[in-house]
């Protein structure tokens, strides 16, 4: 098994070698070692800040439209110019952001910080999977996704723990307790994100040097081609599922009563979880087909749903990570039939419309998620959510398999 995957790394090339180690240390959401920092406290410290669910979410709404906002642009602009040029400008305004949540002192004033990672990230992470799916070849391309998400995710065993102690040791889950992990992470990202910068390849691609419009855009991926039209949809009901993802730091610390230590074995749990599962729902996915992968995903996410609802202490809680990470491990998969459904010179024009239209149902989401807890019950905000993740994976029934019956190069 260990020389199959020694050989996985041998055959693949800088760019995948130079991504990885840049997912190792920076990541995203809760992946490598920066962004595991802040990953389960960012929406804790906003709440410390004064900010209402309703306002949280609304912060979460206002994230999503700018990505809405920027998706289509971003994409067209990817199609003709370097990708090393655009990932800079990402890696810039993600280097600014944590700066501007340590220096707030109320809510309102993580707004602009709010805004900017929302604009670094859908530009940052456009560009590497379209790097990622240009330096796979087509056999090992979901196993080569999945060992990506995998390696990046195991900062997550040990970072949480890291924030825990710095979050105790400087007065627990509250405003002076999670401010210093905001300074650390933009200490540490500047030199990282120019190291990456410095070394990345620009890959040779098939530019358009005419303007794609977005109305072209849609004529071609929208109303001729069945399979993308109905997976975008997948993905708006998608949006409404991670409504289950937007609160769930909250959730545990305000109603089921977790500590900053708990937080940090829901996150290693949760970690390791994803680790354990993400490379075999990847074989799998290789071996029969994205879509049986795509399906099996339901089964921790029933799970995740009933166990957080219903666990009776907060050290229950450390399950709900495990089923956490079972669940999102399965999104390498998403990615991959995003990926192989389009032609490869057109991704970015397709993503940006895929990130458009998921863009404005995630909006509406951030705010359903906040009048569902204040109005209903902080429980209906996962409920509904279970509901929304069901029907999107009812509605890929239709989705033409991407998998080409060829033999796969990791077995």
């Amino acid at each position: 098994m260990f020389n199959k995957i020694a050989d996985f790394f041998r055959r693949q090339t800088w760019n995948f070698r130079i991504l990885l180690i840049h997912g190792i240390l920076v990541g995203g959401g809760r992946q490598g070692v920066i962004h595991a920092l802040t990953g389960q406290y960012t929406n804790l410290y906003i709440v410390a800040l004064g900010a209402s669910k309703i306002q949280l979410g609304l912060i979460q709404s206002l994230q999503r439209a700018t990505r809405v906002f920027l998706s289509v642009p971003i994409g067209q602009v990817i199609d003709r110019i370097s990708l090393k040029k655009i990932l800079l400008l990402g890696m810039m305004l993600e280097f600014l952001a944590p700066l501007m949540y340590g220096l707030a002192i109320n809510w309102y004033m993580v707004i602009p910080a709010a805004l900017l990672i929302s604009t670094s990230w859908p530009i940052r992470g456009t560009v590497r999977n379209i790097l990622l799916a240009d330096s796979l070849e087509d056999t090992s391309r979901a196993t080569g996704f999945s060992v990506f998400s995998t390696i990046g995710a195991i900062p997550g065993i040990f970072m949480p723990f890291i924030s825990a102690f710095i979050v105790e040791s400087f007065g627990g889950i509250n405003v002076a307790g999670i401010r210093p992990l905001f300074y650390i992470q933009f200490v540490f990202l500047a030199p990282i994100s120019l190291l990456v910068y410095w070394k990345i390849k620009e890959p040779k691609r098939d530019r358009s040097k005419k303007s794609v419009s977005v109305l072209e855009s849609f004529k071609k991926f929208l109303v001729f081609e069945k399979g993308p039209r109905t997976w975008i949809l997948v993905w708006v009901l998608d949006s409404f599922g991670m409504l289950a993802l937007f609160f769930l730091t909250v959730f545990a610390v305000e109603v089921k009563g977790a500590t900053p230590s708990i937080l940090a074995w829901m996150g290693m749990a949760s970690t390791i979880a994803g680790i354990v599962f993400t490379i075999p729902y990847g074989r799998l996915a290789d071996k029969i087909g994205r879509k049986p992968a795509l399906y099996f995903g339901l089964i921790p996410t029933f799970s995740f749903i009933f166990f957080l609802i219903y666990c009776p202490s907060p050290e229950w809680l450390i399950l709900v990570g495990v089923l956490q990470g079972a669940w999102t491990a399965n999104f390498a998969v998403w990615h991959t039939i995003t990926m192989e459904l389009v032609p490869k010179q057109l991704l970015g024009s397709f993503s940006g419309i895929q990130g458009m239209v998921t863009g404005v149902s995630s909006v509406i989401a951030s705010l359903l998620a906040g009048i569902l807890w204040e109005t209903i019950s902080p429980y209906a905000v996962f409920l509904v959510a279970l509901a929304f993740e069901t029907s999107a994976i009812l509605l890929a029934i239709p989705i033409p398999e991407t998998l080409k019956k060829t033999r796969a190069i990791l077995k």
